[in-house]
């Protein structure tokens, strides 16, 4: 392994060799990198602050279903007894949700 000392002066020797405009991309990006380590040196020591709500525990017998939500009780029986239901009926009882 090639000591340090040896790949810094190989690589200053490669900057050198660099035609001006190209030099001047390296120094750049070199930048960059050392913005880029400080910011994430910064953001790594802060603690996340999120705003927390708590509502409470949820009521009893509180449901999310859709069934629930929108009154698809008529729709849900059907399907879950296998009962099919006409295109008609269908459209009526989606249009009575409403």
């Amino acid at each position: 392994m090639p000591t340090p000392g040896h790949n810094e002066q190989t690589l200053i020797e490669k900057i050198q060799s660099l035609p001006t405009e190209r030099i001047a991309e390296v120094e750049n990006f070199v930048d960059f990198l050392h913005e880029r380590a400080a910011s994430r040196k910064t953001l790594s020591q802060k603690p996340l602050n999120f705003p927390v709500d708590n509502p409470g525990p949820w009521p009893e017998r509180f449901s999310l279903r859709r069934e629930h939500m929108y009154g698809d009780e008529e729709i849900s029986s059907k399907v879950k007894t296998g009962t099919s239901l006409s295109q008609s009926n269908f459209i009526s009882l989606h249009k009575a949700s409403f």
